[in-house]
């Protein structure tokens, strides 16, 4: 008995190891290989805070930027609270979500440098990049995008996936109108429903019998320049997707919630007509293993997609994955 008493006492006062076993969920939570790149120095960036996409977009940015420096990312320095900030959304949250909670970090390491260019940047040394904006890269680096969709598999594959049912081959949409009107900015943010309706069309008819197409947006009205309201304040607004057999989703009470149910589920689609000029909808582009088309021009002052043969390859090879799964 009296040493089964010395040895609890010694786990009582045990001191945590540097080295401490992490559960599988503690990984998940944590886990972002777009972050590292092992026996490098580190690049910290400013955290920016905006609408919740646009916040993840630019730490995402940064995670990039770093990579193609030769550095691995220490994360954005500054705190999100566990409050609702842009449109009542938890942002804390959603970008734990999508990059996973090491990609933020609330101090600033001691003695770190800074940088705001290019040539500011020494080789060995941990810095901090100060600027909002990155300088754009040539061509997508596809091994920090798998990295990055590799840090998020886990939280994907625990989404519950309420409007994918089995045995269908996924076709989503995100469609920007809830921050947005068409009389105040209609070629710099607007998709014309008929645009959408007939970019819908082309890919259903291509995605065979077993295409299930599910529209994503929000309602919400607001007061702009003025006083004048802004926004779709309507779900009959979406009226004409459903009149196509379309199923519409829009936000819900809990606007955490939504963003990551919204997220989960274009990240999931087979096929994603991703919304243009919009950063909520980069963050699912970004994270998707499936098609992603993109709208490229612009048809009587607005945005649209020109769907072509690269993208029907991209189409069909998308249903055909999704085929050999279910069959």
């Amino acid at each position: 008995m009296f040493f089964v008493a010395i040895a609890a006492a010694a786990r009582r006062h045990r001191r945590p190891s540097r080295y401490r076993h992490h559960t599988k969920a503690e990984a998940c939570a944590g886990d972002c290989p777009a972050c590292a790149l092992p026996h490098r120095p580190k690049l910290y960036s400013v955290l920016h805070v905006d609408g919740v996409g646009t916040t993840v977009k630019y730490i995402a940015e940064h995670a990039r930027f770093a990579r193609e420096q030769n550095y691995a990312y220490g994360g954005a320095i500054g705190t999100l609270p566990l409050t609702p900030q842009a449109h009542g959304v938890v942002q804390r949250q959603c970008v734990a979500w999508a990059l996973g909670t090491d990609a933020v970090v609330v101090r600033e390491p001691a003695g770190i440098s800074k940088a705001k260019s290019i040539s500011d940047l020494a080789s060995n040394q941990t810095v901090l990049w100060t600027e909002k904006h990155v300088p754009l890269a040539p061509k997508v680096d596809k091994a920090w995008l798998a990295d990055l969709r590799r840090g998020n598999a886990c939280r994907l594959g625990r989404a519950r996936l309420t409007y994918a049912r089995k045995g269908t081959v996924r076709v989503a949409a995100h469609l920007r109108r809830g921050d947005v009107d068409v009389s105040v900015q209609p070629s710099l943010r607007w998709v014309s429903d008929a645009c959408l309706v007939d970019a819908l069309g082309w890919v259903a008819a291509r995605a065979g019998p077993r295409a299930e197409v599910h529209v994503f947006s929000a309602l919400e009205s607001h007061r702009g320049r003025g006083g004048v309201m802004r926004g779709t304040a309507s779900p009959e607004a979406f009226d004409v997707y459903r009149a196509h057999n379309y199923t519409v989703h829009l936000n819900g009470a809990d606007a955490t919630a939504s963003v990551l149910d919204h997220w989960a589920h274009l990240a999931s689609a087979d096929v994603f007509l991703q919304s243009p000029t919009s950063a909520f909808a980069v963050v699912p582009a970004y994270l998707s293993r499936g098609c992603v088309l993109r709208a490229r021009v612009i048809k009587k002052g607005l945005h649209c997609y020109a769907l072509d043969a690269a993208d029907e390859k991209c189409v069909r090879r998308a249903v055909e994955r999704r085929l050999r799964e279910i069959s």
